[in-house]
């Protein structure tokens, strides 16, 4: 009823209000309140939070209202911090409170209950997308760059001089404390690389401007070519014009797989990487070429020491070439990043 009296759009950010508050006109207050918990939710202090990520959203925005949470039960401390009483926080703002679960509804109206189990290296949001669920729904278009980005080959690590800058949103800030985006793109590589190439995209911060030869990785995906195998890194993995480099096989990528991933990898072509990253969490669903079909997912941690500057944080292509053998140069297509600014 609020969306439809007010341009089919949901309420602003409330601030430090209940994001019920806004609903006062239309409900009274004992809806509220669960009772499994305080017995005493109100417009005021509601038991239940609403996704703050929608705040603002055109109802028409919303992309897949099936899939999109509206409202869960929430995590309600005796000394309750979160003033505005919404899921701020996609891991940790849920509460799995009835049987080791939760009831939720989405922006279509229909309700459901989860209880979901976090496995090691996981996070909650991560569980929550492989069943389905949409948490970016209402996302901005932050970057878009279907243009090619390819390094050239030499020997040990290269990256490519056109590496991109990263937008406002996707590092931390003071309006960004906790900087949540998708980051998507298609990469390839050529055929034939010698022992140990290996393929990756990754945030990258330069020690100074845009240099390619010293700076550490922040976190990236890589497919060792080689031995076809894909794997997520989120350690400081290079410093300095020698560099070292570090697998880091932080989950199964796919059903009963544990470790790294190994798959009929056809370098010419191209696999697509869906990253999302909600503060320290990164999340990355692999599909590959060339239908597209999901591969696996990959759950980890961000390693967020040495982040830099707010201008001074980038985003690129990397190959790792060995002297002697053919040529391993990368290409990243199509990329593309969502979020909130």
């Amino acid at each position: 009823m609020y969306v439809q009296d007010n341009e089919e759009t949901f309420f602003p950010n409330p601030g430090t209000s209940a994001w019920s508050s806004f609903l006062k006109d239309y409900n009274e207050p004992s809806i509220y309140d669960c009772p499994t918990k305080t017995g005493k939710g109100t417009n005021n202090k509601p038991e239940y939070g609403f996704n703050a990520l929608l705040y603002g959203t055109a109802l028409g925005d919303v992309q897949t209202p099936s899939a999109a949470i509206l409202t869960a039960d929430r995590v309600v401390m005796k000394d309750d911090t979160n003033l505005n009483a919404s899921i701020n926080d996609l891991n940790n703002d849920f509460d799995q409170r009835h049987n080791k679960g939760m009831v939720l509804t989405c922006a279509d109206g229909h309700v459901a209950y989860e209880s979901i189990t976090v496995p090691a290296n996981s996070c909650l949001a991560a569980e929550l997308m492989k069943k389905g669920y949409n948490l970016f729904d209402g996302a901005q278009t932050l970057l878009d760059r279907p243009a090619d980005v390819t390094t050239t080959f030499a020997a040990g690590w290269v990256r490519a001089a056109a590496t991109i800058q990263m937008p406002v949103g996707t590092y931390a800030d003071a309006d960004h404390p906790s900087p949540m985006f998708i980051l998507s793109f298609e990469l390839n590589g050529a055929g034939g690389c010698g022992p140990g190439s290996v393929t990756s995209v990754g945030f990258h911060v330069p020690d100074t401007g845009n240099n390619d030869t010293v700076g550490f990785f922040i976190g990236h995906l890589a497919i060792n070519c080689p031995q076809k195998v894909i794997g997520q890194s989120t350690n400081k993995t290079y410093q300095g014009a020698s560099g070292t480099f570090h697998w880091y096989y932080p989950a199964p990528l796919g059903p009963g797989i544990v470790g790294h991933q190994p798959y009929h990898w056809d370098q010419t072509k191209f696999t697509r990487f869906e990253v999302v990253v909600m503060g320290e969490n990164v999340i990355t669903t692999v599909y590959y070429p060339p239908s597209y079909a999901k591969l696996g997912t990959l759950s980890s941690k961000l390693n967020t020491e040495d982040l830099g500057s707010e201008t001074n944080r980038y985003i690129g292509v990397y190959n790792f070439g060995v002297a002697g053998y053919p040529a391993c140069i990368a290409t990243m297509r199509n990329l593309k990043i969502t979020g909130w600014q």
